[in-house]
């Protein structure tokens, strides 16, 4: 991603942050949010027909209980009618890359929903372990 995509970034966060059940999305966190991760990692974009639609937002952090550097996504979403595994292996393989290629290891992070059981299985289909679910959402820092 390049900062001209900024604005559809955001426009796909804060769906994703819709899907997972937030409520009064604050424009301004969110936008910090994009523009602070697309400087400690790159957002990597789902283009089909010239149209993005999809992102895996990655920002770099320190595990708490480690101190060790780590990778993780700040929001994975695809648009509901662009969903599929084709799509989804796309966007974790160009995860991956980087992570290879930076040296860091790679977390996703999802929020439980309705269909947890089905995330798990997907997340190990590429290779993922499910060490743990998050419970809530924070896109605020």
């Amino acid at each position: 991603a390049e900062p001209k995509d900024i604005a559809e970034i955001c426009e796909l966060y804060e769906a994703g942050l819709l899907d997972v059940g937030a409520e009064d999305i604050e424009k301004e966190r969110v936008l910090h949010k994009v523009v602070i991760s697309l400087n400690l990692a790159p957002c990597f974009l789902l283009i089909i027909n010239d149209k993005i639609v999809g992102i895996a937002g990655l920002t770099s952090n320190v595990l708490p209980w480690s101190g060790k550097a780590t990778l993780c996504d700040y929001m994975f979403y695809i648009k509901p009618d662009y969903r599929s595994l084709s799509n989804f292996g796309g966007l974790v393989e160009a995860c991956k890359k980087f992570s290879d290629e930076v040296g860091l290891p790679l977390r996703f992070e999802f929020i439980s929903k309705n269909d947890e059981a089905l995330r798990k299985r997907i997340y190990k289909m590429f290779g993922f372990e499910v060490s743990s679910v998050v419970g809530v959402y924070n896109y605020g820092r």
